[in-house]
């Protein structure tokens, strides 16, 4: 289903919600962003039958299981599949690692060396891409003195942002000082 849901199965577990208020419904996916788009969408036809409906999200033990499936036959992603996936969802490396970690103690005679360094080398590329992104966003502020306020320039790497950039600081600067006194 890749994470949708059919609008006439939506509207039919809203029916459903309405009519039994005292249920308790159970939501079990996979552990993936098209499952986690599944859930969100089954509980939010659940509230809208009844906004006080007792909900339990199951999912696999593990984020390194992808679906129940992998749980029993206790097949783990990969270690490219598991990043890769932690990034689509938004996952920190520290849940990343910390699910690693909470496998290597469940089962402590499985190989995982594969996994090691997982984190850090998530945590290096994150700090990567935010270096790049700040050096693209680096704002500048260009004086508007006809209305009396600043708009940022932003600074996307090129040359002539950069001269724009110097030409707004000098004028600044020159406005700064005053008027130059020739003798």
């Amino acid at each position: 289903t890749a994470g949708q849901t059919a609008e006439h199965a939506m509207n039919g577990i809203e029916l459903l919600s309405k009519a039994n208020k005292d249920v308790k419904w159970v939501i079990s996916t996979d552990n993936d962003f098209a499952g986690a788009g599944f859930r969100q969408n089954i509980r939010d036809a659940i509230t809208r039958g009844n906004p006080s409906a007792n909900i339990e999200i199951e999912q696999p033990a593990s984020f390194l299981y992808k679906d129940w499936n992998d749980q029993v036959r206790n097949q783990i992603r990969s270690p490219e599949e598991l990043q890769k996936t932690a990034d689509k969802m938004g996952l920190s490396t520290d849940f990343v690692k910390m699910e690693v970690d909470a496998y290597k103690s469940k089962f402590p005679s499985a190989d995982l060396t594969a996994f090691e360094g997982i984190g850090s080398k998530a945590a290096d590329k994150a700090a990567e891409q935010a270096e790049v992104e700040k050096a693209k966003t680096i704002q500048i502020q260009r004086p508007h003195s006809k209305f009396g306020f600043t708009s940022p320039v932003l600074n996307g790497g090129n040359k002539q942002a950069e001269s724009e950039a110097k030409r707004l600081a000098d004028e600044e600067a020159a406005k700064q000082r005053g008027p130059v006194q020739r003798m």
